[in-house]
């Protein structure tokens, strides 16, 4: 192309007459910030649960050989320190497994990650609110 030559112009098809007659272009379904959030997580979450699901069903760990020790037995086994249920002692100290400490930390942890999952829903919620203000 040469300096004297116009650049090219766009030229569209024509309309469709069926949508020509209703007055309406078509237009292609816009696919908001909010939805492609969710279709991330939720094909996060499927490959995550899908991929743990593959590792797990194909360890031998849970497939004991035919002849050998109930999986039960397997499990105690391979790992000596997990008592088994009913066979330790109850708490004496708070910091005892089991004890108040112990649960009273999960408890914290619980209501900190809820706090603050609320928290930042309800700022957002809030902010969403005022720049619709702001821009209607």
């Amino acid at each position: 192309m040469t300096a004297a030559e116009p650049p090219p112009t766009r030229v569209d098809p024509p309309p469709d007459t069926a949508t020509a007659a209703a007055g309406a272009t078509p237009r292609r379904r816009q696919v908001t910030d909010r939805q492609k959030v969710v279709i991330a997580a939720v094909t996060l979450v499927s490959v995550i649960v899908l991929s743990t699901l593959v590792f797990v069903l194909n360890t031998s760990y849970f497939r004991p050989e035919p002849g050998t020790q109930a999986a039960n037995e397997v499990a105690a086994a391979n790992h000596p320190a997990i008592d088994q249920p009913y066979s330790g002692h109850t708490p004496t100290s708070p910091g005892d497994r089991g004890g108040w400490e112990q649960l009273a930390t999960l408890g914290l942890i619980v209501v900190a990650i809820g706090g603050g999952t609320t928290a930042v829903v309800l700022s957002g919620r809030k902010a969403r609110r005022e720049n619709a203000a702001h821009r209607g």
